[in-house]
């Protein structure tokens, strides 16, 4: 229900947003929120039932950039005053996924065991950008689970180059009978 109502809010500002031709700066201002929003403090009283809308409405005002369209603003202040905080970051996050979506981009995400560079990032990206024949943005994530390698997710499907990924493909090969091992 939460990402149905997330997918909802962003959507209306994308249109919105598009017919004004300015998804650049939407986008901008999204991500510029999310960051601002990570933390918990401010989290907390947004969330707060007891904290006053017009309080919460003048924090989002001064955490978005000073360049920011009052269509997006009024969108925030709607988010406000319908109760929707709680799924402010995850609209933000649509917003994002959207604008990147409407100007032609692939999302594809990238899971390393170990932390990976800006620069291999972007090697990875034009690298992809090559083989796909598409303009990519590149999520990227750590999960020291992999032990090594890196995973990448491009809609549902899994490109496993990671070692438990391959331990699990011995395991499943092994426990095979069909498999004549030699």
């Amino acid at each position: 229900m939460t990402s149905r109502v997330a997918s909802n809010y962003a959507r209306a500002l994308v249109d919105l947003m598009k017919e004004r031709d300015s998804l650049d700066f939407t986008r901008e201002t999204a991500e510029v929120l999310i960051q601002n929003l990570d933390d918990s403090e401010i989290i907390s009283f947004l969330n707060h039932p007891k904290a006053p809308v017009g309080e919460k409405k003048a924090i989002l005002k001064k955490l978005a950039p000073p360049e920011t369209p009052q269509e997006f603003l009024n969108c925030l202040d709607l988010i406000l005053e319908r109760g929707r905080q709680g799924v402010l970051v995850k609209i933000l996050e649509n917003i994002v996924e959207m604008v990147l979506m409407e100007q032609g981009y692939e999302i594809v995400t990238l899971i390393s065991a170990q932390p990976i560079s800006e620069a291999e990032q972007r090697f990875i990206s034009e690298k992809l950008e090559t083989v796909w024949g598409k303009k990519i943005h590149l999520k990227y994530r750590e999960n020291p689970n992999l032990l090594s390698g890196i995973i990448i997710q491009r809609g549902d499907k899994l490109y496993d180059g990671s070692l438990v990924g391959r331990l699990n493909e011995i395991k499943e090969s092994l426990s095979n009978p069909e498999i004549n091992i030699i």
